[in-house]
This record gives structure tokens, sequence and C-alpha cells, in this order.
């Protein structure tokens, strides 16, 4: 299959033109078609050596069964599951698996561990002996449980791994609760969307970080987080500052996630479920815990009027304008009246001098704003003047537009 798209280069992955993808789909089949010409019965050969149970002895129901299985697979290569010789097969086995009473099925399950454990030994350099006297995953997962509570699980495709938590939570029967989680092969798609390759050694060459222990549960943890950190000053770059914009950012990636969940992984960034949750989400902490000139990144642009008269008109009595709102249970309402403070001529007053006191002392607690200034004597001073107007010990003045009677 290589050799069939040889000479293609990275930017053929976004080619959406009808011809070439009819193309691609035909040199596939005749890479295919090739294949099994040629080394399907190396393929074969191999396979039964997996499958075949040492007992099975040439013309047993055994090893009829285990050919039965093994012309299955070719013939779905090639058929699709309706066609005649797919359901020919699926009948002969069914018959030879109820005529040997299932043990054939025992030997394929046993040959099949014994490979994926030499798998398992060349990739990871862990073999019985490793593991003889670990703890199974209910003893450990406590442990695992609270050393990660209230922390976020950071990993490279991390979904897979999330996944196979779950699962083994699942059959251990211990409670599963979903962690928080950021994926750097996500942020690394949001950091440059045009890269092209985001394995685990492709960011690391990109980012000039250092690959060691490859494969080993502490070297690609140590990899990941390198990657994690020297990514962080691109994703700066692009104004995401904070945990909320990270996720919020992986969320648009939906052609990934959506691959990953048709693959059986759990979602490597996960959306706000409850309504609570969905309304807090689009609430970013940040901004109100430093000043504004941590967080601007170009002078400020003062809108809030405009913005809060745009969202009264005609925003907020609108059904197609938020349909989030409407999937939330948040009918459109008609706002009756706006009171806008600071205007020249000001036509309504509030008496305030009964909870001057409460705003000044939120204001002073608003100390990521005031710094170590204290807002009492101008406050004061202001609410004097405008109650003077009206013969008030304290007011705020508005400018009142009614909008509809009451």
């Amino acid at each position: 299959m290589t050799r069939a798209v040889a000479g293609f280069g990275v930017s053929t992955k976004l080619e959406w033109d009808w011809s070439f993808l009819t193309d691609l789909r035909d040199r596939g089949r005749a890479a295919a078609t090739t294949w099994l010409a040629t080394d399907a019965a190396e393929a074969e050969t191999r396979l039964a050596q997996v499958v075949t149970s040492p007992t099975s002895s040439a013309g047993s129901p055994e090893a009829k069964l285990n050919e039965a299985r093994l012309a299955l697979a070719a013939s779905r290569a090639v058929n699709t599951e309706t066609h005649p010789d797919v359901i020919a097969l699926r009948r002969q086995i069914a018959a030879l698996e109820r005529e040997i009473g299932g043990g054939g099925s025992v030997s394929v399950a046993a040959a099949a561990r014994r490979e994926v454990a030499q798998y398992r030994e060349r990739i990871h350099a862990i073999d019985d002996t490793v593991v003889a006297s670990a703890p199974n995953f209910a003893a450990a997962w406590p442990d695992i449980s609270a050393a990660t509570s209230g922390a976020i699980l950071i990993g490279h495709t991390l979904g897979f791994d999330v996944a196979v938590l779950k699962r083994e939570c699942e059959r251990a029967g211990v409670p599963w609760v979903a962690p928080r989680t950021l994926d750097t092969r996500l942020l690394a798609e949001v950091a440059e969307p045009h890269l092209g390759d985001y394995t685990l050694e492709h960011l690391a060459s990109w980012l000039g970080v250092n690959v060691e222990g490859r494969h080993s549960a502490v070297g690609d943890a140590t990899v990941t987080a390198r990657i994690f950190l020297a990514m962080l000053p691109k994703l700066r770059q692009g104004n995401i500052r904070t945990l909320a914009e990270a996720e919020q950012a992986c969320l648009t990636l939906s052609g990934v996630l959506e691959e990953q969940h048709r693959a059986g992984w759990e979602d490597a960034v996960a959306a706000p479920h409850t309504r609570e949750e969905r309304v807090l989400a689009r609430i970013d902490a940040y901004p109100y815990r430093h000043r504004v000139a941590d967080v601007m990144s170009a002078p400020p642009k003062f809108v809030a009027a405009d913005v809060a008269l745009d969202a009264v008109f005609p925003s907020a009595g609108t059904r197609l304008i938020f349909p989030e709102l409407l999937a939330e249970g948040l009918e459109p309402h008609e706002v009756h009246q706006v009171y806008i403070h600071g205007a020249e001529r000001p036509d309504t007053y509030v008496d305030i001098a009964e909870t001057l006191d409460v705003k000044l002392a939120a204001l002073r607690a608003h100390k990521s704003q005031m710094g170590e200034w204290d807002p009492v004597e101008m406050l004061t001073q202001w609410a004097a003047e405008q109650g003077r107007r009206r013969k008030l010990k304290a007011a705020e003045s508005y400018r009142r537009m009614i909008l509809q009677d009451l």
C-alpha cells in the first residue's frame, strides 16, 4: 500500500477533489488485490501457527475450524458481509464449533495471549517476571486515584488511556470518576494546525524535546510533560492562556474527537454536561484574578455599554440568536426598562444610603483590581454629590429608557 501512494505529499491530506478520492480508492483496492495474490498465503501460514491447537491433527474438526476461520478472514477482505461465500463460511464455523463443543476457541485465545505477550515484551520490555509481584488493578487503583485526585490529567492521545482506566475500574467493580484532562495531541493541533503529523516523536522533534525511554511508562510520561511545557508559549501566542480556553479550543477539533470516539476511546477533553456546568463553562475566572494590564494583549476598547444595549435589543427577545440558551430551557424575554449609568442628563435617582457600606466593602474585597487603592473617599463623595440633587444622603443617578410599559 505504501508503494501505491508513493509520491503523495502531506498536502494531499487536504485534497477533497472527487476524482482524486476515487483514484485513491482504486489504488487501495488494487494494492489489496495484489497483496492477496502474492502475500496472503504466507500470512495465512503465520496466522495458522497462532490459532492452530498443538493437539489438532490434519483433517480433525479443530483443524477444519481453524481453516474455516482463516478463509472467512480472507473472504471478508474482498467480499461484503452478505456475500454467499461469507454466509457459507459462517455456517460452517458454527457447525464445527457445535461439533467440538467450543474447545477450539480456548486454544485460539491462549495462543493469541502468548503472541501478544511476545509483542508486549519487545515494545515495552515488560514480561511475566516484571509483573509477577505487582498488585492487581483493584488493589493498586486506590493509591492511583488518591494521587491524581483534583489534578489535571495530561497525556498524549489521552482518550485511549482514559478508556482503559475506565474499563478496568468497571471490571474491578470500583467507582470511576472521569478526571479533567488535557491532551497534548489536541493542543498541538490547536497550536499548529498545519503540522501534518502529531505523533509523540514528531512533536518532540518540532519542539526540540529529547526523547528517552520511549514506550516505558516513566519515559513516555516525561517526554509528554516536556512537550506540554514547550508548547505553552505557542499556545499563548494563539491567545490561549487558561485551562478553560485550552479546553474550548480542543473541543473545536470535532473531526479528531469523532474519530477517537468511533475507535472506542473516551473523550480526551470533556464538554460540560449539566446546565450549571454549561453556564460556568462560559465564565473564565482568569480575568477576575488578574489586573487588566496583565490580561489584555492590546490597548482596551470600552464597548460595555454598546454590548449591553445590543443584548437588550434585539438579542434578548430573538429566539434564533442563542440556540444554546434554548437548549438549556432559557426562553427569550422582552426587556421593559434600561438604566444607563453615567449619563450627562440623568432623570432617575436611587437612594443607596443604606447599602453604600456594603458596596464599598465589596469593592475592597476585589483586590486584584483595586490593588492598594482605597475607593471609600471617592465613591462616598460621588454618592453625596448625586444625592444632593434630590436631597438624599447618598444616591446613584441613571438615565432611564422605557422600552415597554410594565
